[in-house]
């Protein structure tokens, strides 16, 4: 019987096969058919389609022409019967006897008419009346000239006897119209530019006694009608326009456009060749010049007079043979697409039908594939109904079990005991309530005394989509597994232990590490901060010129010796993850203005130019680590510097948002030096790692900066990169990632605008900078041409200059214009303001008339805006001044305070207290030793006994039997008694690594100052704080000399070569020493002068 159902099928199959295929022949021949018949009338039926589409193109042409022509005939119509033309007919020789007006009057009123008729009629260019007695002299004439309208006076009348259309015009009858063909306008027999094409429409006048008194005449401006022509062809289709002579009106090419006057040479005839007509009305036309190109034209006569010789045009539609290309192509896609639509849904459904006749087949194929697969499985699988008998059991469950199919087929696997730990009817109803799939690990017996781990997994049959018929249970043997897990989990445990170990050891090595660096950092800072100090102390004293210059050499070296150090520190501090980043807000523009013009100087003694470009930056505050900026900034500068000889050195900041919630700071430095070979470009942020070994000898340095610059910006969020080529220059570029609530956006203001600037600079990328800054700040930036030719020609005042100029201070243009500012002056056209800028080391120059803004360069835009931007527009720079300066001065005299006060300097190194106390010297303080934190406190206990008050403690950390920490500790809580609980104690420590600054506070210290010392922080921070406990004993005795120092410190604003800031500084802020100097000046100047 099976035998039987399978013959009948495999028949029924080979008759579905040969179905199949007799339809799909049968398809193929209908759309081959249909393909032939398309394209034998394809191409007569894209012919026929244009011939409609030109033809129904050359209708609209015809109509828009004929509707245009009969506008202007009932215009000049309209024209012809105003009252003051028969006005002017009957007055020629006299009188108009009905109203006595004259022949002038007649002219006005009609020249009135005519001037308000063009001003309202665009197309018309010119009315007049011609007269046919007067040797064609024009009587009235009405022109369009430029956006008005001018009656042309008698004067500039002219006589058009030889022309083409005064002779027509005096032939015309009594009512006839003369229309003249198009051409270019002409004036005096010249062609007028740019070009013009007129149509003439004439009528005749004649006076009461039906005399020929002359012509009415209208020009009119043909553009619109020609456009408007050109409008209605559709692309790619175009117009080619002829008048009678076969000359060209309108062409795709401008080259023969009206070449009856451009180009006589060129007609219908001269530049293409008419070939056979086609099936339909279209002729095949090709260029003479270029006889590859197919054209199809349709031409259309359109009549425009009764002249039959010249009263007409042809307008030609000219269509590419590549558009009838197209237009087949599109045809064969659509109908091909179509064709292809249908036989797909006819495919489609031959194919559903096949796919029905393989299922069957494909069915029992499936079947004997799964039992094969099944039965090869080395994975024991069991099958059983919804009662859990066993209905299937391959090879893999004959070997584990020990049992053919025989003797479990249709048996309850529970009964069989084959999974003892398991409750195979507990499972089957869970999977029957529909839990797909349920995992358990339990363990059999092998029949030979062994026990092995097996892993059962058990899914769900369903029929019919939602049906429970029994359960496919997969037996593995996962025994090796297990052991091989305990293997590993031993193996992992032990790992552990060993990792814990090695993680403990690394700590600690860590911590060595760290202790290592604070103690190399204490006792490397230590020395050099004696060797500073006691330096700075020599500095004060008198000097021979050779001991100045051994005194210089040691400096330059000690502070090369603390550049070192400071970076080998650095760098360690941050491979150890102990780098202290400082955050606070601060103004990055002025940070980098500040910066580069410190450095600037070195540049310039080198001849280099230096540039600094703010303006971009558009945050006023920042909160990040300024003082990491600047590491990297001077780091990159500095490179720059050593490795260019010549050109210049670019500093351009700028700022961006990056995305909703963090901007971008970036800053760029660009030099014309020596630049980095490629090969080392890889090998150039490595520490200890320069380009090559030639490059320490000759330029010096370690190779540490840009590692640090590289990891510093990483810490800060940020990248640094580069670009360099050898022998060209270099440009370093670093960003910081800033989060939008760090960032305060500076306002946009155009604190130029309005004003007009000229920049006169040799130096191309200084110029270039310049202009992005004033043009940044509202500024329009003009050509310096004018000023140019009015040095060249100085009796030639120029018609206007800039607002501003700005010169180099030695520019031989800004000499040149000093001899002639007088005269400029003079005839108010002189510029409002003129900048000169200058290296900072420079003199300034002194100019005969001119009295310049004299900026240093590099020019910064905060230092411009406050000596240039208008008044009140730079009042913020300003106002940063006047601050500083008013610190300044109050430091000062906060110092002379300090005379009385009593500070205890604790330091286990003789060298830096005696290095301390020589700050202090200036500021009149007593001061107390002590070595250690337990003599610190002996100490302040004897000061009490004796009645006297230490009223500040500068205390070192790292000492011996007490440290500074400790020591601290134990006055804070009473050792020194009561009265020193709440003394000022300022740490000074070698130590800067990260987190040093907080375990001071901690312990009780009160500020916090770093080795080397620098004498202006020690000092500034020791006034703040004795005078926060001590209340100065010594008075100002002299009141009129503390007016007298009051009138110098007022009067500074007033004398621009007066910087008393840099007096001071100079001066350790001494201000009765500096007065002394001032008094001093002024008694000894006058005789010196």
């Amino acid at each position: 019987m099976s035998n039987t159902t399978a013959t009948l099928s495999l028949k029924f199959w080979n008759d579905g096969k040969n179905l199949f295929a007799m339809s799909f022949f049968v398809i193929f021949v209908i759309f081959s058919v249909t393909v032939v018949f398309f394209e034998t009338q394809l191409s007569s039926s894209v012919m026929q389609s244009v011939e409609d589409e030109q033809t129904i193109t050359t209708d609209r042409i015809n109509y828009q022409v004929h509707e245009k022509l009969t506008k202007y005939r009932n215009d000049l119509l309209f024209l012809y019967a105003t009252p003051p033309i028969a006005g002017l007919a009957n007055t020629i020789e006299g009188k108009d006897k009905y109203d006595d007006s004259t022949f002038e009057q007649w002219k006005l009123r009609l020249e009135t008419i005519f001037v308000a008729f063009i001003q309202h009629n665009s197309e018309y260019e010119q009315l007049r009346i011609i007269s046919a007695n007067g040797k064609g002299k024009e009587l009235v004439r009405v022109d369009r000239d430029g956006g008005g309208v001018k009656v042309v006076s008698n004067a500039q009348l002219q006589n058009k006897s030889n022309n083409d259309y005064y002779k027509q015009s005096t032939q015309l009858l009594d009512g006839q119209m003369y229309l003249s063909p198009i051409s270019l306008n002409r004036e005096f027999g010249e062609i007028e530019f740019p070009y013009r094409p007129m149509l003439r429409l004439s009528i005749p006048i004649f006076d009461n006694q039906m005399r020929r008194f002359g012509f009415l005449i209208m020009n009119i401006n043909a553009t619109q009608l020609l456009d408007s022509l050109q409008n209605i062809v559709e692309e790619p289709s175009q117009l080619a326009l002829t008048d009678s002579e076969g000359y060209f009106l309108l062409h795709p090419s401008e080259q023969l456009m009206f070449s009856k006057d451009l180009n006589p040479d060129e007609t219908w005839d001269s530049h293409y060749s008419v070939g056979s007509k086609t099936d339909t009305q279209l002729y095949k036309v090709t260029e003479n010049q270029n006889s590859e190109e197919r054209l199809y034209s349709l031409g259309k006569k359109i009549i425009l007079s009764s002249n039959l010789k010249d009263g007409f045009l042809i307008a030609h539609i000219l269509t590419p043979d590549e558009v009838l290309k197209n237009v087949a192509m599109q045809r064969r896609t659509n109908v091909y697409a179509f064709l292809f639509v249908i036989t797909s849904v006819l495919l489609f459904i031959l194919i559903a039908f096949d796919r029905g006749l393989r299922k069957s087949q494909e069915l029992a194929e499936t079947r004997a594939e799964s039992d094969a697969i099944v039965d090869a499985s080395k994975d024991a699988i069991i099958g059983l109904n919804s009662k859990g008998q066993i209905s299937s059991w391959n090879r893999a469950a004959r070997n584990l079990f020990r049992l053919n199919i025989e003797q479990v087929i249709n048996q309850s696997i529970a009964d069989l005991s084959l999974f003892p730990n398991v409750d195979f009817a507990l499972l089957i109803n869970n999977l029957a309530n529909g839990v797909s799939q349920q995992s358990i690990d339990t363990t059999i017996d092998s029949g030979n005394g062994q026990v092995l781990y097996v892993s059962l997994s058990l899914s769900a049959i369903v029929k019919d989509g939602s049906r429970f018929s029994g359960v496919a249970v997969i037996v593995r043997d996962v025994t090796n597994e297990r052991i091989a897990d305990e293997k590993i989990r031993k193996a992992n445990a032990e790992l552990e232990i060993k990792v814990a170990q090695r993680t403990a050891e690394l700590e600690k090595v860590s911590d060595v590490k760290s202790a290592f660096i604070s103690n190399i950092s204490h006792e490397m800072r230590t020395p050099l901060n004696g060797i500073i100090g006691t330096l700075n102390l020599i500095r004060k004293e008198p000097l021979s010129e050779e001991q100045c210059r051994y005194l210089d050499m040691a400096e330059v070296s000690v502070n090369s010796l603390a550049v070192l150090i400071n970076d080998i520190l650095d760098l360690s501090k941050i491979e150890a993850g102990k780098l202290d980043l400082d955050y606070k807000a601060f103004n990055p523009a002025k940070l980098i203005e500040t910066l580069s013009t410190s450095m600037a100087v070195k540049a310039q003694e080198k001849g280099i130019e230096f540039i600094v470009d703010t303006v971009d930056i558009q945050c006023e505050s920042i909160i990040s680590d300024p003082h990491r900026y600047s590491q990297i900034l001077t780091n990159i500068v500095n490179n720059a510097i050593k490795f260019t000889k010549h050109g210049s050195i670019l500093v351009k900041a700028y700022s961006k948002q990056k995305d909703d919630s963090h901007c971008g700071f970036y800053c760029e430095v660009t030099d014309t030096g020596i630049g980095i070979a490629e090969e080392y470009h890889g090998q150039l942020f490595t520490a200890f790692s320069q380009e090559n070994s030639s490059v320490a000898p000759k330029f010096g340095g370690t190779g540490l900066g840009l590692s640090i610059c590289k990891q510093l910006c990483s810490l800060l969020n940020g990248e640094i990169t580069f670009e360099s080529i050898k022998d060209k220059g270099s440009t370093f570029s670093f960003w910081i990632n800033i989060p939008n609530v760090n960032a305060t956006p500076k306002k946009t203001v155009k604190y130029l605008a309005g004003n007009t600037v000229s920049i006169l600079v040799e130096n191309s990328q200084l110029e270039k900078s310049l202009q992005n800054i004033v043009t940044k700040l509202g500024a329009i930036v003009v050509s310096e041409s004018e000023l140019l030719e009015y040095l060249d020609i100085p009796e030639q005042l120029p018609k206007s200059l800039p607002n501003i100029l700005i010169f180099d201070q030695h520019d031989q243009r800004l000499h040149e214009l000093d001899k002639r500012w007088l005269a400029l002056q003079k005839s108010g056209k002189a510029p409002e303001q003129i900048v000169a800028l200058h290296n900072t080391a420079e003199a300034k120059v002194l100019f005969s008339n001119i009295k310049p803004i004299f900026i240093s360069k590099p020019l910064s835009t905060s230092e411009f805006l406050a000596k240039c931007g208008k008044k009140g527009q730079a009042s913020e720079p300003a106002e940063s001044i006047h601050s500083q300066r008013q610190t300044t001065d109050i430091s000062a005299m906060d110092m002379k305070s300090l005379d009385g006060a009593t500070v205890l300097v604790v330091d286990d190194n003789e060298i830096n207290i005696e290095v301390a106390i020589g700050i202090l010297k200036p500021t009149a303080v007593n001061t107390l030793r002590a070595a250690n934190g337990q003599q610190a406190i002996e100490q302040l206990l004897k000061s009490d006994a004796d009645g006297e008050t230490v009223h500040c403690v500068l205390m070192d950390c790292q000492m011996p039997i007490l440290n500074g920490y400790d020591a601290t500790k134990k006055i804070r809580n009473g050792a020194a008694g009561d009265v020193y609980i709440d003394v000022p104690i300022i740490a000074m420590t070698a130590n800067a690594m990260q987190g040093e600054k907080q375990k001071c506070l901690d312990a009780g210290m009160s500020d916090y100052v770093t080795k080397p010392i620098s004498a202006e922080k020690l000092t500034a921070k020791l006034t703040s704080w004795v005078l926060s406990k001590y209340i100065p004993q010594n008075k100002l005795k002299d009141v009129s000399h503390s007016e007298q120092e009051i009138s110098l410190d007022g009067g500074e604003s007033a004398l621009p070569v007066w910087d008393k800031d840099a007096a001071l500084q100079r001066l350790m802020n001494n201000q009765t020493l500096l007065n002394k100097i001032v008094h001093l000046f002024i008694e000894t100047s006058l005789e010196k002068l």
